[in-house]
């Protein structure tokens, strides 16, 4: 099983953010936000992390940028964010990634899943590369799940402008943290290269595929090793997902 991390370096740099964010309040549309950080599965082991644009619709009640610049506010919205990706996934499971499954195919929420581009190929890349069964009820457990961009707007949709820029080299930061703590050997940006490229450090992401293979992929080095393999595919909505699951798994191997 995967050591448990030490997640206060990355509760830092979330502070960071969100007080940069709180600080241009006055340049930003002040529509609530919300925060997220990466979910570990609770049998995360190395095998697969997936990593998306940004959250959408997550987690509890956000902040708008301008309650962020009030006092103290910061610390109690890092926390609410750091307990919405660490909680129980529901009062049978303890692992928080199995909200993925309690809300598969289920109209008791408000977001299903099972019609989700992203989930399911997720559970379908993890189980032709990392042996495990598609139809298994745990299969998120198995995963880190993460974004590029860790605030977003509350009511749905990606951060744009100056929203995603003011929090830009904090997300970057973030994004190296999760990989040089969590080591997965497998790492899949769901999220097309006009999403990822701002995000690839080649100290850290060496692409060795080349300009005309359907994905970019390459080597995870972290200090100096090669330590897995990443792939940057395009997001798979309305994508022919069995081409694209075969691309992604030729990609990881």
């Amino acid at each position: 099983m995967h050591a448990i991390a030490d997640r206060s370096p990355e509760l830092r740099i979330l502070s960071e953010i969100c007080s940069a964010i709180g600080a241009t309040a006055t340049k930003l549309s002040d529509s609530r936000l919300s925060g997220f950080l990466a979910m570990k599965g609770g049998s995360y082991d190395g095998d697969l992390m997936w990593v998306g644009r940004a959250v959408n619709g997550w987690g509890p009640l956000g902040r708008t940028p301008s309650e962020l610049d009030a006092i103290g506010a910061v610390d109690g919205f890092v926390q609410q964010t750091f307990e919405s990706v660490t909680k129980p996934g529901s009062e049978d499971h303890a692992c928080p990634m199995r909200w993925v499954t309690d809300h598969w195919g289920s109209d008791k929420h408000r977001y299903n899943t099972k019609t989700s581009a992203f989930w399911r190929t997720a559970r379908r890349v993890l189980a032709e590369t990392c042996e495990v069964a598609a139809e298994a009820v745990d299969w998120p457990s198995r995963l880190i799940w993460s974004n590029l961009y860790k605030i977003a707007p509350t009511a749905g949709g990606n951060p744009g402008g100056k929203l995603a820029a003011v929090q830009l080299n904090g997300c970057r930061r973030l994004l190296a943290l999760e990989v040089t703590t969590y080591r997965p050997r497998r790492l899949v940006f769901a999220t097309g290269m006009d999403w990822a490229h701002a995000f690839l450090d080649p100290a850290m992401f060496h692409q060795t595929s080349k300009d005309s293979d359907p994905v970019v992929s390459g080597d995870i080095l972290v200090e100096g090793m090669a330590t897995g393999r990443f792939v940057v595919a395009k997001h798979p909505m309305g994508k022919d997902e069995n081409r694209w699951v075969a691309e992604v798994t030729k990609a990881l191997k």
